[in-house]
């Protein structure tokens, strides 16, 4: 397996000095860097010189130990060139000097934590994000919705890409086709849960167009708060879902109303469990103002 510094090799330089700290085969102290990588696996072998050696076992006080001038390997070749235009290694010169970090930022000292940011750039935070991921949020239905958001649902039209022979239309309705959008937001029975949820958060009941529709109305400031708006549409999304594989899978169903008074009892669990934090300290008596 390899290790965190074998696999930011590109991102150390040595300045040699006496030579009796850099790796010949693994360090960047040449133009080549790392010459385990240049010549290749077989160069130790080829050179006569061992995996283990340092720099400064490379020369001697006459000079650099050179490779054979009759090599045909193009980068023994390349490489025996350069050593002829540098001075080898000598205490003189003190101490060998590592760096660390990309060419135009490089450090004096390693951090595992840089190393990795600099290999691996985060991504600009998506503003959905902030609707799926947030401090007061139930992980299984961030979960759910995060997954809903990515349209990965296992629902009947993407079961019916994937090659299976099934009735496509939608569990909870029968009407139409079983799509992401249809099953959550459009389906008569999803919509008579929405406006039950709607109503308790002081809006009037609304359809959403698409799933992007939603994703906007949960990211503007209006209304009961914000993150209650989120809390409760992760809750609803989830317990849609459980419902419709309920039914695929258990052959159990129960009606809106019984969805919405579930939904209802967990909005108050949750907030009442989150009473301390700031942001629902004042939540509960918000989802209870249009009761």
């Amino acid at each position: 397996m390899l290790s965190l510094r074998s696999l930011a090799r590109p991102l150390m330089a040595c300045d040699i000095g006496n030579g009796q700290s850099a790796s010949f085969w693994f360090d960047n102290w040449s133009e080549f860097g790392a010459l385990i990588d240049y010549i290749g696996e077989e160069g130790p072998s080829r050179l006569g010189i061992p995996t283990v050696a340092l720099v400064a076992d490379v020369a001697n006080a006459y000079g650099w130990r050179l490779p054979s001038c009759r090599t045909r390997c193009p980068s023994i070749q390349s490489f025996r060139n350069y050593l002829l235009s540098k001075a080898p290694p000598n205490n003189e010169r003190g101490a060998d000097c590592f760096t660390w970090g990309p060419q135009d930022n490089r450090r004096s000292f390693f951090s595992s934590k840089r190393t990795w940011e600099i290999m691996r750039p985060s991504a600009s935070r998506l503003p959905w994000t902030k609707v799926v991921w947030f401090s007061s949020s139930v992980p299984k239905h961030s979960f759910t919705f995060w997954i809903s958001h990515l349209d990965r649902l296992p629902v009947k039209a993407r079961l019916l890409n994937w090659g299976m022979s099934i009735d496509a239309n939608c569990t909870l309705c029968s009407q139409h086709v079983e799509t992401r959008d249809h099953l959550l937001l459009h389906c008569e029975f999803s919509e008579q849960i929405w406006h039950l949820l709607l109503h308790r958060l002081g809006f009037p009941p609304l359809i959403f167009n698409d799933w992007n529709t939603l994703i906007t109305w949960l990211l503007t400031r209006s209304g009961s708060s914000r993150t209650l708006n989120r809390i409760a549409a992760q809750a609803i999304v989830y317990n849609i879902w459980k419902e419709r594989n309920n039914r695929v899978h258990n052959s159990a169903s129960s009606p809106p109303l019984t969805i919405f008074r579930h939904i209802d009892r967990t909005i108050r669990d949750i907030l009442l469990a989150r009473r301390h934090n700031k942001r629902c300290r004042d939540l509960l008596s918000k989802w209870f103002a249009y009761s």
